[in-house]
């Protein structure tokens, strides 16, 4: 109510459409619940990757709101028919707009699709084929250590050596790598063995400015320079994406948290999550970071009233309110679970869906308004540079 009354001191309007939205748990048809399958790729809402899916269902009431004298409130449910046509229809419209669902997508990622095509494919230096290789698997070994598993051949050189090591001590012995290093970084290209059928493989350049995955389109003449046949071979090994999948669903976290401890559930202010709306992880820690700075505190969460009460006519363009929302939604009790809610549930708690902030500070960015990963550094200092043109103008604002 202190938001309609705010609202309405401010712009003299009396009538305000109140939309209460709750979840409930979802009912799994007979095949949903026998369905059991595990994700086989790197994707997101993609047939074969991580389903990204609400396991509950939106239930929406509504209200009209109608603002008397002396700031008393008429409640009228909705829908009802007594009401005039025109203001029917206007409600329904409002009802039926889609906001920021059609403007961002959030539902598909897919790994695949973020593969580049290396800039040193088509010009690919290969030295004589003095040698030969197999086109059988068990013959394949790391000409440093020995390895049979995780192989990568240099495309350019014909070495055979085991991937890199990990940062958790699994992984290879580094040797495609020491030879690319060793060979004066000018052969970049090397496809990993046990991934290789006549569909493609895993090509990474080591080349500095490319440091990937990446597409060679002329990778069946690269592999029979040195006596490779694509279409003899099956897959032996894990594809990357793969190992990413496999690693998403089974690594144990634990190691890198609170050493091995049982960690207890917390439920308060100050401790509300962030949705990840396709690969905006990034942006998610900025926020949690600079939500929790007290500076930062005082002019955007104090100050909220006086935000409100001065904020423009087109508030979805306000990154001062905008700013302000995040904040009040992670620091009050607004978005938290009631006492009584199950903790088995499948519903989401303390956790809300920054949509139209996202939208706002991307719209005039081509990376931070994809849907691609980004680095969280430049997104910050992105994100401070905003903060100060907008302070230029709105420090008045922000005294509570």
């Amino acid at each position: 109510e202190h938001y309609y009354l705010l609202d309405s001191k401010k712009t003299n309007n009396k009538l305000y459409l109140y939309e209460k939205w709750y979840q409930i748990d979802k009912m799994k048809s007979d095949n949903e619940l026998l369905d059991d399958s595990q994700p086989n790729k790197l994707a997101i809402g993609l047939e074969g990757g991580f389903i990204t899916e609400n396991q509950y269902d939106i239930i929406k009431e509504h209200q009209l709101i109608v603002i008397l004298d002396n700031n008393n409130i008429e409640r009228i449910n909705l829908p009802n028919n007594d009401l005039p046509e025109y203001l029917l229809n206007v409600i329904q419209a409002i009802i039926d707009h889609s906001g920021m669902k059609t403007k961002i997508s959030v539902n598909t990622w897919e790994a695949d699709n973020q593969l580049i095509v290396s800039k040193y494919a088509n010009d690919l230096i290969q030295l004589p084929n003095n040698k030969k290789i197999s086109n059988d698997p068990s013959s394949w070994t790391c000409e440093l250590s020995g390895d049979k598993h995780n192989l990568w051949l240099n495309l350019s050189t014909g070495y055979i050596g085991g991937g890199r090591k990990n940062w958790d001590g699994t992984g290879g012995s580094g040797a495609a790598l020491k030879h690319f290093e060793d060979t004066g970084g000018i052969y970049p290209l090397c496809v990993k063995l046990g991934t290789i059928t006549s569909n493609g493989a895993d090509v990474w350049s080591y080349a500095p400015d490319e440091d990937c995955l990446v597409v060679d389109p002329l990778l069946p003449q690269h592999l029979a320079h040195w006596g490779i046949d694509i279409m003899k071979l099956e897959k032996t090994d894990k594809s990357f994406a793969e190992m990413e999948v496999e690693l998403n669903m089974t690594y144990d976290w634990s190691k890198i948290l609170e050493s091995d401890d049982v960690l207890e559930s917390i439920s308060k202010p100050g401790f509300v999550g962030l949705h990840n709306l396709g690969s905006s992880c990034y942006m998610n820690a900025v926020l949690q970071t600079l939500v929790s700075i007290p500076e930062l505190q005082a002019k955007y969460f104090n100050a909220r009233d006086n935000i409100l009460s001065t904020m423009t006519n087109e508030p979805q363009n306000d990154f001062t309110i905008q700013f302000s929302k995040i904040f009040h939604s992670l620091l009050t009790d607004k978005y938290l679970p009631s006492e009584s809610s199950d903790s088995n549930s499948s519903l989401e708690k303390n956790i809300i869906s920054p949509k139209m902030f996202k939208y706002l500070v991307g719209k005039n960015n081509q990376e931070f308004s994809s849907g691609n990963q980004q680095d969280a550094y430049e997104y910050l200092l992105y994100l401070l540079d905003i903060i100060n043109r907008s302070e230029r103008t709105s420090l008045n604002r922000l005294q509570s």
